[in-house]
């Protein structure tokens, strides 16, 4: 059994380490994966992080008041929501946090607290996707009063709150020193679509479209996109430098275009066709 664990920021990051540990001890049998232990170094980042969640059967976000300001956070919960398996879960971790400070895409989720009784519902979450080394509940509870002191003195000795937060993913400041052409050879083919459907809407600088038209225009080649699926997928562009976006404050939704400087290498590398 695979579990993706998600992180971004100082303390969420320190979580995320201590609970890779913590989990193999409660179950020596599950593989956990974590960006910042198990990317290979000089591998592309997005081609592991794929993978990773092709092979996870459960996804934990480690979420602190930090890394909500991180569209990383955002980005890696959508892609586990649509990366797993339905009988698969999604279960958000907070450390220091309620429920309701969660923005709209995060409250779908059943969340569990970092305290004990929060992180033994998380237990049971993993033991309940096991099939043939699954415990009884008083053999989890056995091995869960063994093992919890362990995670509980990290959560209690945490770095101060105000440390500046970091990206979940670590090779993504080598990315964005590449040249667009090569940051597209990470990207997928609705991506691609994407910067297509941008190109021909919003071909001066001060062009926009709408989220809810490009997701018109997107799923006349791919129906199956749901409006959650195009944010995260438009969110990723973002990060890496191809678009823009700004508010509508009277909707609530967004408005789209190319970066400036993805338009400016464009134009001297002379592309006519495609993005």
């Amino acid at each position: 059994m695979s579990i993706f664990l998600s992180w971004s920021g100082v303390r969420s990051r320190v979580v995320a380490e201590a609970l890779k540990g913590w989990l193999q001890d409660l179950y020596p049998e599950i593989r956990p994966w974590l960006s910042s232990v198990d990317v290979t170094a000089g591998a592309r980042w997005e081609q592991e992080l794929a993978t990773a969640l092709a092979e996870s059967n459960l996804g934990i976000l480690c979420i602190t008041e930090e890394s909500l300001r991180s569209p990383w956070l955002l980005f890696e919960a959508g892609a586990l929501g649509k990366s797993l398996a339905s009988s698969s879960l999604v279960v958000p971790y907070l450390i220091a946090l309620s429920h309701s400070a969660l923005p709209p895409p995060l409250q779908q989720f059943q969340t569990v607290t970092a305290t004990r009784q929060g992180t033994l519902r998380l237990a049971q979450a993993v033991n309940d996707q096991l099939t043939k080394t699954r415990r009884d509940k008083g053999n989890l509870e056995r091995h869960f009063n063994q093992w919890w002191p362990n995670l509980e003195l990290v959560l209690g000795s945490l770095p101060p709150s105000d440390e500046q937060p970091t990206h979940g993913m670590p090779d993504l400041p080598a990315e964005l020193t590449q040249s667009f052409l090569a940051r597209r050879e990470g990207i997928g083919h609705k991506q691609e679509d994407l910067l297509r459907a941008l190109l021909r809407y919003t071909r001066k600088p001060s062009d926009r479209i709408e989220q809810s038209a490009l997701l018109d225009e997107i799923r006349r080649r791919h129906p199956e996109v749901t409006g959650s699926e195009l944010y995260y997928r438009l969110e990723q562009l973002r990060l890496l430098g191809f678009i823009t976006k700004e508010l509508i404050s009277e909707s609530k939704s967004y408005r789209y275009a190319l970066s400036s400087a993805y338009r400016l290498e464009r134009g001297k590398i002379g592309l006519k066709s495609g993005c």
